[in-house]
């Protein structure tokens, strides 16, 4: 990731305490992160609400992006580059460690082409592979 306040000019979002600093925390992380994650690395710093809408303002505009779970609440990762408020470029293959349950986007794996019957239409496809992340696999 590039410098926080680069990122946020170049989105044309202003810069506040809480924006940057959510940045300092994906970027030190490297890993996506929920809401509860977050707080706690904010310790109280911002309110919950102001870090909501932070989020929203984040995935509304190609900042962040929602990485699918099977645990209820939502996660967020960095998105790439080249996302905006229009199209995320998000459709990349997601790891979930099952020792640590930390989950990283894994961005040189493509995601397999679907076919679907007539009459679906695909909005967006990700793929969770869960495994041992070479942390724990020491």
């Amino acid at each position: 990731m590039t410098d926080p306040v680069k990122l946020l000019l170049v989105k044309n979002l202003r810069v506040t305490p809480c924006r940057k600093k959510v940045l300092e925390i994906f970027a030190r992380k490297n890993r996506a992160l929920s809401h509860v994650e977050i707080e706690n690395e904010i310790n109280n710093e911002f309110d919950r609400v102001t870090l909501y809408r932070t989020l929203s303002t984040y995935t509304q505009t190609g900042v962040l992006h929602k990485v699918p779970n099977d645990t209820g609440s939502a996660k967020f990762a960095l998105c790439k580059d080249h996302c905006d408020k229009h199209i995320h470029h998000d459709e990349h293959v997601h790891f979930k460690c099952v020792k640590c349950h930390t989950i990283k986007c894994i961005n040189n794996v493509d995601v397999p082409e679907i076919s679907l019957p007539k009459g679906y239409l695909i909005h967006s496809a990700g793929l969770i592979i869960e495994g041992i992340c070479p942390l724990c696999n020491k």
